[in-house]
This record gives C-alpha cells, structure tokens and sequence, in this order.
C-alpha cells in the first residue's frame, strides 16, 4: 500500500487527473484505503460524461483520482480518451507503481518492464529520479540507466569510456550489473548506430580492438570500417584528463593484440607523425630519427618540427627525453661538423666564444641531461658513443689547440680594449649603479659558466617584467673560485698568498669565505654593503628579504650548487643535473629579490669549468716530471710555487703578466690537459685557461614597471565557409613567431552548434613556434564530425577556438568563426 501511495504523490505531482483501471480487478480495497489530500476519488461507471463537464469545466482546479474496474474500453469507445491522453495514468502492477514513482507516463512502461533488476536497489531509484527531466523519451531513459549502472554522466560516451576504463583495470562490476538490468542490449544497439560496431557476438573487447584498428587504419590515411564518431570517441579517450590513464593501458595491449610493430613494418617513420595512439610508434619514429642522424640525413630545423609534433602524443612525457636528446644531438652535430672553431686573438676568442662556439657546450649538455632522464637509452647509446666522439675530437680538443697557439703568443692576460676583464667587475658595473645612488644585487653562482647563463638569461626574459642583457669577461687566471670570488669584489690589488698556499688577498685583505667577502665589502662601502649566502637569502620571509633590499646599496649573495656537486667524485657524473637545478634556483632568487624590490640585478660567476661525460683517456692527463723549482699547490688544471721551470706540456707567464701581485708563479697544462690527482674527479675540471673555463658572464637583469609580456594570435586562414564532408581541414596561422617576450597560446579546437553542443572531435594545440618564416607557423587539422552534426544539415555551425583559464580546469571562448554545413548525403563514406 505505501508504494501505491508514494507512486500516486508523485503522479498527481505531473498531473491533475490521473486514471487508475485495475485490469486485474483484485485492487478495489486499496482504491477505498487511498486518502490523499487535496484529491477526489471517483469511479468510472457510466458516468464519463458527467465526469469529463465537471473536470473540465465546473472544478478546473481540482485533482481528481479516477478508478475502473477493469480494463479501459477501446480507444474509439473511450469517452475519456483525450483527458487520459493528456493527463497520468498508474497502474496497480510493479511497473505501474514504478512509473508513478518516477512520475512517469505509459510510453515508459516497457522500459521499466524489461530492465526491472535495475530497481531493486533504491539508490539506482533514487539517482535515477533526480536526474529525469520534463522531455524524457524511453531511449534518454536507457542511457541515465547505463550511466547510472557504470557512474559516468548519462551520454553514451561517458558510459563507453567507464566500461573501457574498467576493462583496463581488469575489473567487471559495472558490465555484470549493466547485463544483470537488462542494459547490454541496448548498449551494443548504441554501438552499432553510432559507431557502426555491428557484430554476431559483440563484446566490450572486440570493441576496444577494433577502436584502435580503426585508429591506425586512419592514421595511415586507408579508409576505416567504422563510423567517424569512433574517431572522435578515440581521440575523446586519448585526450581525457579523467580516462587518459585507461586509455594507455588499453593501448598497450591492443598494441600487442594487433601486432602493431608488424603491422607497421615498412611503413616510413616520417608517415606515422601524426598517429599517436600507441607508445611503440614512438618507438618506430625515434629509431627511424636515431638512423637518420648517425646517416646525417636529418637537419636540424626538420628535427624539431619533428619533435614538436610528437609533443601533443600521450606518450611524449615518457619518451621526452630520448627526443629532447636527439634533437640536441642533431643540433650539435650539424654545429660541430659545419664549424670553423680558430680563435683570433685574446679577446677575439672571448667574443667568438661568446657569440658562437659556446652553443656547442649547451647543446653537449643538454644531450646528456635528457639522455641520463630517459627511462630507454636504448636507442641513444650509439648516437651517444657519436656524439662523445665529435665533441671531444672536432670541437674541444681543436679549439683548445687553436686557442693555446692564441696563448703562446700573449704578454700579458689581458684584453681589456675589447671584452670587459672580471677584475674590473665591480668598478665598471658595480660602481656605475652606486654613483647615480641606485642600488644594486650581485648575484655570484660559484661554476656557472657561460653557456648556462646563456640558457638562465632566456628563462628570466621569459619572466613578466624582467629583461637580461649578457655580455662576456676574460676572467682571471688559475680560473679556480677563491682567485675568481675575490676578483669580483671592490679592489685594485690581487695576491695569492704562499702560507697557506692557494689563498688569496684582495688589497691585502683575507677574502676567502662569505664573512671576509662581506668585511671587504663593507669597507668600500659601509654598512649599507653586505654579503650572504642565496640559502639564507631564500630562507627569509618576505618582509624580512623587503628590509634587507631596502637597508643595502649593494648586496652580494654566494649560490654554490654546480660547484659543490661537481667538485666530488661521488657526484660529478650528476654535474648537468645539477647544472639544471641551479638555473631553477637562480630563477627563484632573482624573482624573490624582484618581489623585494630589487630592480637592478647582476648575475655573474668566479670561474666555469670543463665536463666530459666519458671519462678520462691516457692521452688527457700531462706529467711533471721534467718540472723543475718549490711547487705549494697542485689541482687539477695549475700549478702555484716558487722558482718555477717552464717544462713541456706547460704554460705560463709571470705574475704580474696575470695581473696579480706577489711572487707565487703559476702553470697551467696545455690545452684541454690535466695533472694527475689523487682523491677528486675527473671529469668536472676548472683553475685552467680554456675558453669553457676563463669566459665568465655578466648578466644584468632588470625589472620593468608594466608587464612587457604579450601572447601570441592566432587565426582562421580561410579557404572556404562551406562544409560538405564528414572531415574538414582547417589551416590555423601563428601571426609572429615566438620569443621570449610573446608567449605561446595553447587552444582547444571544435566545431559547435549554436547552443554549444559538439559536432566534432576538439583537438588541442600549442602554438609557439619560433620560425620568423610564416609558412611555418600554418598547421593544417582536420576535424571529424559526428553523427549529432546531420541535425544541423544546412544550418550555420561555428569553430571555435577556447583557451584554458589560468590555475582552473575551465576554458573561455578566444574565436569563433561561423560555417555552413551542407552534406548532400548524410553517409559515413566521406569520414
């Protein structure tokens, strides 16, 4: 009884009148026991006339309950067929109980009688309620009933992707409750319209297969067996943030199931850019990339529009490395093999350093940092073997030959008509601050050499409201940091002392370690200078780092991060990591101090270094033997003592030929060559004369008032207004290229009617590309159009372009550009 009440409040919640014909005639008693207020119970008896004036015409507002015994009449006998047409009917059966507790009306009844496991649980009954709405039809009923049953959103779609992402979790709750309501009946009917999946004995799986079947088919631009909103259900899967997990498990094993390797074999790498379903196509692409470099026929702009194509595969974070790590191989060689590295001159060198060869450092580096990131190297070990070769035999030990018959013929280190000497750092770029009363932060990151500040002044332009300039130093020689550190405070004087050997004085003053650089400081300048570590600027509180700004005309923070790591053996082959970690670290300093208040910032370093990733060969060490004189301090690349021979395989000049004071004398191996020396590394080096070593920068970062970051436009390069195909290719155009200053645009692409819903897949793609030339920042994309798009044949749709909403998960409109959509034939055969 208490369900024939609920189903008939929830009926007379729809309806007026609502019709009750016991076609059993065993429910007389509870028609009589039914009190509901505000309705009045009557009984059809040959009196449907009376009853049809007096509820349509004398008690309009009244609801009324009307019982028959027994079936209604025929419909061309039915008196009151009009009203029960328009008005609720309840039926005394379980079904008829369910469809007034739903508040349904008879259309529905059969629905509910074939998928009647679905409601025996009360909170299927219960979402399912509140999810109907006022045009509900049987078949939007069935999908809130998949949806339900497999916890996805009520459209086919959603339902699709939480069975497949239960398939990849080799789960099957949700299929066995879809089979136990009845539900997979209609479901594989939803396959076979829509998708076209039209098999004897259809299943989940042999559906998964045939999605990627269809996928690659495609890719490879054949003509497919299944409709166009299978594609687009792929490239929904593919995409999601929410099933993209499943979507490469699955992938996975229709990979292996399909024989995709074999499937592909023949196939030119370059053809399957644009298919990125499966990770061993990543495979495929970079073992034909690798083969084609070591062939040299692959340049470097080619490269990376290669890369940047694979960036938008879901495998590319997984396989990033391996083709970052190509692409700077590629870079490298093609540098390496083309270059004319002779150096003319001491400050020639510098410059040229500066200007060109130091690339071929950077891009030596980055190889190795993406190469000890990727999780295969498998494919890079004899690009590595290749890469090692050229950077040591073409590039550095040729340089460093032509740079030491450079040295052979100098007098005196020095070059300052040309390039700016570290010793003069602080009176000409220091001191050029203090004197229009300006304040000014020094920051000195201990081994950063050249090519990494590059790389660091490229991140900070990236930066709103921040600007660099670099320039190059001839820095000071033993290129070692306590020389270098005490070159860039205020001094005129340079010495290095003899007890203890190694140490050094700036005009007389112990200058080793942060406390005695700060005294020195303090004593060009007062108490308004002050040095102290990055870390324990970084740990400062905001007001706190505000105060220290403000209190100091000059401030000298000491950031050791490559030095340390790559001055111990146990953690020199990780020194590129670290080499990534400080440019990180430096980015959070310098725009902690922009946060305080700093405008002005130099960034600048006591020496670089020298890396190779292979270890040492016999022929890179040089011996002593013949060294004649009191040697009081040996590292790895110098030499300092007293009464000092010059033997074979050295170089030197006299101490004030180098610009320092004293009588400690100095040698340095030639070339690229290095002293034997117990307890330390070997492959990190630095207190010689090579470029890598003695070219140090001076980087001036400032802070604008105005934001002088802008993103970049994109457009519709339109060909035609007119769509009359299932796929539809549209050209977008980047209208500059991309710098520093103009960032990127990342935009999600689909065609929408116009109230919003999609015909299409969306594609997503980030527009950055650097190319001054136009041509290459045009990408074609072609879109699919699903089957919902043949209602809007003949009606005006619209592409529209939408851009991510920073820190949310939402996306607003950037550009909508109207067409019409004519398809003469609404088939699948133009997908």
């Amino acid at each position: 009884m208490k369900g024939i009440l609920k189903a008939l409040e929830h009926l007379f919640q729809r309806h007026r009148i609502v019709f009750w014909y016991d076609r059993e005639k065993n429910l007389r008693e509870e028609f009589r026991e039914v009190a509901l207020e505000g309705v009045v119970k009557e009984e059809i008896c040959r009196n449907e006339f009376s009853l049809k004036y007096r509820m349509l015409r004398q008690e309009r507002g009244q609801k009324f309950l009307l019982y028959h015994e027994g079936p209604p009449p025929e419909d061309e006998a039915n008196w009151l067929l009009d009203v029960l047409l328009a008005q609720g009917e309840f039926r005394g059966d379980r079904g008829g109980i369910l469809l007034g507790e739903l508040g349904l009306d008879v259309r529905f009844g059969e629905v509910l009688r074939r998928h009647g496991t679905f409601f025996d649980s009360k909170a299927r009954m219960e979402q399912l309620a509140k999810a109907l709405t006022p045009q509900e039809t049987p078949d939007s009923l069935v999908m809130k009933m998949l949806g339900i049953c497999t916890g996805g959103a009520p459209r086919g779609d959603e339902v699709l992707l939480a069975l497949l992402e239960e398939l990849a979790q080799d789960k099957e709750s949700k299929r066995r409750l879809v089979e136990r309501c009845g539900l997979e009946e209609p479901l594989w009917s939803y396959l076979g319209d829509y998708f076209g999946y039209l098999r004897e004995n259809p299943s989940l799986e042999g559906f998964m297969l045939d999605l990627f079947l269809e996928g690659i088919t495609r890719g490879l631009g054949k003509p497919g067996t299944l409709r166009g909103d299978a594609m687009v259900l792929l490239r929904q899967w593919r995409d999601s943030r929410r099933w993209g997990e499943s979507f490469r498990i699955c992938a996975e094993d229709a990979a292996e199931s399909l024989g995709i390797r074999r499937m592909l074999e023949g196939e030119a790498y370059t053809r399957l850019l644009e298919l990125d379903l499966f990770s061993r196509v990543e495979e495929i692409i970079l073992e034909g990339m690798a083969k084609d470099l070591e062939k040299r026929a692959l340049a470097p702009r080619e490269c990376s529009r290669m890369v940047e194509i694979r960036r938008k595969s879901p495998w590319f974070p997984a396989w990033g490395p391996v083709y970052e790590a190509l692409e700077s191989a590629c870079a490298l060689l093609a540098l390496v093999e083309e270059g004319d590295f002779s150096p003319q001159g001491l400050g020639g060198g510098v410059q040229r350093y500066a200007r060109e060869w130091y690339r071929v450092d950077q891009l030596y580096r980055r190889f190795w940092f993406s190469f000890r990131r990727a999780e295969d190297t498998r494919l890079l070990e004899r690009l590595a073997e290749e890469v090692e070769k050229l950077y040591r035999n073409v590039y550095l030990h040729p340089l460093s030959h032509a740079w030491q018959q450079v040295l052979d013929g100098v007098k005196r280190w020095d070059a300052s008509g040309e390039v700016l000497l570290q010793r003069d750092f602080y009176a000409r770029r220091v001191a050029s601050f203090l004197e229009g009363r300006k304040k000014i932060v020094v920051v000195i990151s201990d081994a950063l050499r050249f090519e990494a500040a590059q790389e660091l002044m490229l991140r900070i332009r990236r930066e709103d409201r921040y600007e660099a300039e670099l320039e190059p130093m001839l820095g000071v020689i033993p290129s070692f940091t306590q020389l270098g550190m005490a070159a860039l405070l205020p001094q005129e004087n340079l010495e290095l002392k003899e007890d203890p050997p190694g140490t050094v004085l700036a005009d007389g003053r112990e200058s080793q370690g942060v406390e005695n650089r700060s005294k020195i400081l303090q004593a060009a300048l007062g108490e308004e200078a002050r040095g102290m570590r990055a870390e324990s600027f970084l740990a400062l509180s905001a007001e706190d780092a505000r105060g220290l700004v403000r209190d100091c005309r000059v401030l000298y923070l000491y950031h050791d991060r490559i030095d340390s790591e790559g001055s111990q053996g146990a953690t020199e082959e990780g020194l590129f990591e670290a080499v990534e970690k400080a440019l990180e670290e430096l980015v959070k300093i310098i725009k902690k101090l922009g946060g305080a208040n700093a405008n002005n910032i130099l960034v600048t370093a006591d020496h670089g270094f020298l890396f190779r990733q292979k270890k040492p060969e016999e022929s890179d060490f040089t011996d002593a033997f013949s060294l004649e004189g009191e040697v009081l301090y040996q590292d790895r690349r110098f030499l300092l003592g007293r009464g000092l021979n010059l033997p074979p395989g050295f170089w030197g000049l006299p101490p004030k030929a180098l610009g320092l004071q004293g009588e400690m004398e100095a040698l340095f191996p030639r070339s690229v060559q290095s002293l034997r020396l117990k307890g330390s590394g070997t492959r990190f080096l630095h207190g010689g004369t090579s470029l890598q070593e003695v070219v140090i920068p001076s980087l001036h970062v400032h802070r604008a008032r105005q934001s002088d970051v802008e993103t970049l436009e994109v457009e519709v390069l339109q060909e035609s207004r007119i769509i009359t195909s299932g796929q539809f290719s549209v050209v977008f155009f980047q209208t500059l290229e991309a710098t520093e200053k103009r960032r990127g645009r990342r935009l999600r692409m689909g065609l929408y009617s116009s109230t919003g819903e999609l015909l299409s897949d969306f594609q997503e793609m980030d527009f950055s590309f650097t190319s001054p030339e136009p041509r290459e920042r045009q990408r074609r994309v072609r879109f699919i159009l699903t089957r919902k798009a043949e209602e809007y044949n003949h009606q005006e749709i619209y592409l529209r372009l939408e851009e991510p909403v920073e820190h949310t998960e939402r996306y607003r409109e950037y550009l909508s550009v109207p067409y019409m959509l004519r398809r003469s034939m609404a088939t699948d055969f133009d997908f």
